[in-house]
């Protein structure tokens, strides 16, 4: 093993070969005109109602001096559909009919559960009568499916298509709850019941592009016989060796040096 000699390169991926920020692509429906594997998505006008309310909606973002805090893709989503959020948990639409929705209690997103719900009303500036009450939810659609009411058919297969691109995607969802619950009704209820018998809206598709300085480092690397490997640092401690490893066989043997240099355990 030569000194000071690089035989392979591992990297992560968001920040380093990707940007910080993310890209709302659109909403991707069944059915209809748009034939699933198409790659044709919903935006700006033809997104629904229900779309607007769960992108909007449904989030955990901060305002700090007037500015957004959070997740780039609910921060992406926001700006892309035209809403406004002013930390007052109250989103509204800037264009066109003025939209509010007030949300009255928060379901968290997690890791482990992978998905996040709101409760909101509707509060339409031109209605009267009690605001109509929504759950909003989205998550990732393999964990959102088992908690739609009807699962769509080729549900699975669109979804996976636009994963195979590259593409960050979530299921938006939503179900009408009684208009007449009170906030504290609302704080109480449990949030299994918040998300079941949920109704499919679409699927969120958003894209992390590349930055521009990534392509030809990775080409050049490449050429000159560096093997490179991306890893996910949340996993690194577990997997960056066998990783490694299956990226260029001879580093075991690498390996087995390194462990017996002094210093080492």
């Amino acid at each position: 093993m030569t000194a000071g000699k690089v035989d392979i390169c591992c990297f992560d991926k968001t920040g380093t070969l990707t940007s910080d920020e993310m890209n709302f692509e659109g909403v991707a429906i069944l059915g209809g005109e748009l034939a699933p594997g198409e790659g044709e998505l919903l935006k700006g006008e033809s997104l629904t109602e229900h779309m607007l309310h769960v992108l909007a909606a449904c989030q955990s973002l901060v305002s700090i001096d007037g500015m957004l805090v959070g997740d780039p893709v609910e921060k992406a989503g926001l700006a892309a559909i035209g809403w406004s959020y002013g930390g007052n948990d109250v989103v509204s639409s800037k264009v066109g009919d003025r939209k509010r929705l007030r949300i009255l209690h928060r379901c968290h997103f997690s890791s482990e559960l992978k998905r996040m719900s709101v409760v909101v009303h509707d509060e339409d500036l031109e209605s009267e009568g009690p605001p109509p009450s929504y759950a909003l939810a989205k998550g990732a659609p393999e964990v959102l499916r088992d908690l739609l009411g009807i699962v769509p058919e080729d549900y699975d297969r669109t979804h996976k298509y636009f994963a195979s691109q590259g593409s960050r995607v979530l299921t938006l969802a939503y179900k009408p709850l009684d208009s007449n619950l009170s906030t504290s009704d609302v704080r109480g209820m449990p949030r299994a019941e918040i998300e079941s018998n949920l109704i499919f809206v679409g699927f969120a598709v958003f894209a992390c592009p590349t930055k521009p300085q990534s392509e030809p480092t990775l080409r050049m690397l490449t050429h000159s016989d560096h093997a490179c490997t991306m890893v996910r640092f949340s996993f690194a401690a577990l997997f960056l060796v066998p990783v490694v490893l299956r990226a260029r066989p001879r580093s075991a043997d690498l390996a087995v040096q390194a462990s017996r240099m002094p210093g080492r355990g």
